[in-house]
Parts: C-alpha cells; structure tokens; sequence
C-alpha cells in the first residue's frame, strides 16, 4: 500500500497481483489497483475528471536477489531490496 497526502487530499493505492492472468514462463504478471481518494482537509473538494490506463511494467532486481517470482516478492510483507520500474 501506498499513500500520499498533498493539500489536503490523501490518495492511497493498493496493489494485488492476478495471478491467473500472469505467465511466468512468459515473464508477464497482472496486477489489480485500487484507488482511494479522500478529502482530508478543511476545505471542500471533488473529482474533477479521472482517467484509467493499462500500462505495462516490468520490476527488475539486481542478479543476486534469490527471488523465483513475482507472487514470491509480493507475499512479503516488506521488500528491502531496490526495484527498478520501466515500461
């Protein structure tokens, strides 16, 4: 979970990996967002306008990280090691 708070907004997303939808052989593994948006400020707020994107991403971990898969990096309750995105 990730979260950011700026001006009074807090925006929290959760990841979840699908793992019927990936393909380790392929090297392709789905994930699942979700989004929240609060109003955590004085002031009154609202959604203006939203757009959703399927990008495509790929982690990668230096060659000494002993992990075998995505589903294994995401059953951790925390990942210490650097993780590069690119798309």
């Amino acid at each position: 979970m990730s979260s950011a708070l700026t001006n009074g907004i807090l925006v929290t997303v959760v990841s979840q990996y699908i793992p019927e939808r990936s393909s380790l052989s392929s090297r392709q593994f789905a994930f699942a967002y979700t989004v929240r948006i609060q109003n955590e400020g004085t002031e009154p707020a609202r959604l203006r306008s939203r757009r959703l994107v399927s990008v495509p991403v790929v982690l990668l971990v230096h060659r000494d990280v002993k992990l075998k898969s995505a589903a294994e990096l995401l059953a951790r309750k925390k990942i210490s090691e650097p993780l590069v995105s690119s798309q």
